[in-house]
């Protein structure tokens, strides 16, 4: 056997659906939502079909406090926001019924005051606004047309050469020396007062007229190259005069104070050479010989033979010639001979 119970759903939420033992009829009867409280009235959720006890003292307004005496009466009473504070506007938003206590701004339209409420009767008094940042380098102000104004303070000396910058901390202005390095490694960079940054060619004078002065940028300085008066020319001294810069060439000094050398360059190698000095004057008439300090000498060569009968001369070509003596006087009355 199989014992099903029998269904009494009546389809409302709202009812207890039960079936009576001794009958077996069903008895829809209502919910019994009544929570025996005089100020709520109640009801059944038709659609959930849960009892809802909803006060009883409702005006639909969220700034009244509702209140229901013992017999269910209502009243209905503004909801006190007051904060105690003076210097607040009290009131209760219509909307969530909160109390809203704003402070009093105490804003009379003008920028450059302040407003001030006073706790003891809320009354405002007004200021000068000293529109402060808290920024130390910055000149606060006020004007009617533009209110509060921090204008950023301008820390220039008036010269060119430094750059100025305001310290935070104190509001003094710090000045130091601004570069002037163009990047360029031939230049001199300054800086003038009045002028400002001046990049002028690097001086690299020495002083010194033997030198050729320039600058390298490649190694960003002055190069002294000695002044370059080789004329290429072996047998000649090179020199430069430290005083007009002008190249000297001269002859090799080429003397071994020997007067009987002839001192001579050699113009491929540029060395001294020393030849002995050749002294013929090609004249047969003299001795040629040399003395080393003052030089070829050449004396005469004395022609005699001893004999009274000849006339001793002297050919330059020949040398020594001995002519015997023509003793004939062209008289035919003498005899003419020698006599030894």
């Amino acid at each position: 056997c199989e014992f099903a119970p029998k269904s009494c759903d009546d389809g409302d939420p709202c009812t207890l659906n039960i079936c009576a033992i001794t009958t077996g009829e069903c008895d829809n009867k209502p919910k019994n939502c009544d929570d025996e409280d005089v100020c709520t009235t109640d009801t059944c959720d038709a659609v959930t079909g849960d009892c809802v006890n909803a006060p009883t003292c409702n005006d639909g307004n969220n700034c009244t406090d509702d209140i229901c005496d013992a017999l269910g009466g209502c009243t209905f009473q503004d909801k006190d926001c007051a904060d105690a504070d003076t210097c607040t506007n009290d009131s209760c938003d219509a909307v969530t019924g909160e109390c809203v206590n704003e402070v009093e701004t105490c804003d009379d339209g003008d920028p450059c005051t302040l407003g001030l409420c006073n706790p003891a009767n809320g009354a405002c008094s007004y200021t000068n606004n000293p529109c402060d940042d808290d920024d130390k380098c910055t000149a606060d102000g006020c004007t009617q047309a533009d209110g509060c104004t921090n204008v950023a303070v301008l820390c220039d000396d008036g010269n060119q050469c430094t750059s100025g910058e305001c310290n935070a901390a104190d509001g003094q202005c710090i000045f130091t020396k601004i570069g002037c390095d163009d990047g360029e490694p031939c230049t001199q960079d300054l800086c003038t007062p009045g002028v400002g940054c001046e990049s002028t060619p690097l001086d690299c004078e020495d002083g010194n007229p033997c030198t050729i002065n320039k600058c390298d940028a490649e190694i960003g300085g002055c190069v002294d190259t000695l002044k370059a008066c080789d004329d290429s020319i072996a047998c000649t001294d090179d020199s430069c005069d430290s005083l007009t810069g002008d190249c000297i060439n001269v002859a090799k000094d080429c003397n071994d104070n020997d007067a009987c050398t002839d001192n001579q360059c050699d113009i491929g190698t540029g060395d001294c050479e020393f030849p002995d000095k050749v002294c013929d004057d090609a004249n047969q008439c003299t001795n040629d010989s040399c003395n080393p300090v003052t030089g070829c000498l050449f004396e005469l060569i004395v022609c005699e033979d001893g004999e009274a009968c000849t006339v001793d001369t002297c050919d330059t070509s020949t040398g020594c010639k001995f002519t015997t003596l023509d003793c004939n006087d062209s008289y035919a009355c003498t005899t003419d001979k020698f006599t030894a």
